[in-house]
């Protein structure tokens, strides 16, 4: 089943200086959802949002949607906490610790209005990722080592965006796509078939020139 393109900023890409400014563009633009990446310090080396922030950005920006991306060790814990927060989309990795069939029919059964996906970092087999295809709303292919903005496209994420294509034929979960995208990439990344295209350091470089902000958008 075809998905609808939309590009998700990431916040991960944003200037902390001018968080309200750019949310406010964002806003004026039409966007309407915001990736939202959760790294714990185990998972990855480095610690980003927690549940505070996203407390306040339901508060201050409820016009959002926000994409929970759980880059942590034990995502039960943390999908818990940030569904009470009133997170209806959550993604946790397949690399994570305890991660299995029965934790995935667990949590669908627990939160029937969750929208659970799961996240692959690149040095893993997209065939590993099949198993849970029939149970999931999206899988999202890390397109560059997880945990750090800023780095370089890994082109063949593009292989494995193509191989979920073919095998979502007869299923109904979206392909997401994270890292590195840019102008020079994204019509590729959309060629291959992902849906949700997860765009941070380039989307918020840019985000002062309107005209060239709206054409990016316009996928």
């Amino acid at each position: 089943m075809e998905k609808k393109i939309e590009i998700f900023p990431s916040l991960l890409g944003a200037n902390f200086l001018s968080l309200e400014d750019d949310l406010e563009k964002l806003s004026e633009i039409g966007i309407k959802t915001i990736h939202y990446d959760v790294m714990d310090g185990h998972f990855v080396d480095d610690i980003s949002f927690g549940e505070p922030l996203l407390r306040k950005l339901f508060t201050s920006h409820p016009e959002f949607n926000y994409d929970v991306h759980l880059m942590v060790s034990n995502p039960l814990k943390k999908l818990e906490d940030f569904y009470k927060i009133g997170a209806k989309k959550i993604t946790i990795h397949l690399e994570a610790k305890h991660l299995s069939l029965n934790l995935i029919q667990y949590l669908i059964n627990q939160y029937p209005k969750l929208e659970l996906g799961i996240s692959i970092s690149p040095e893993t087999d997209v065939e590993e990722t099949f198993y849970l295809l029939p149970f999931i709303s999206s899988i999202l292919i890390m397109s560059v080592v997880p945990g750090k903005g800023g780095q370089k496209f890994i082109e063949n994420s593009l292989n494995k965006v193509q191989v979920l294509k073919e095998k979502r034929k007869e299923l109904n979960f979206a392909i997401a796509i994270d890292g590195g995208i840019n102008d020079e990439n994204i019509d590729k990344v959309i060629s291959a078939g992902a849906d949700h295209i997860i765009v941070g350091s380039y989307l918020f470089k840019i985000l002062n020139d309107k005209e060239k902000v709206v054409s990016f958008l316009r996928r």
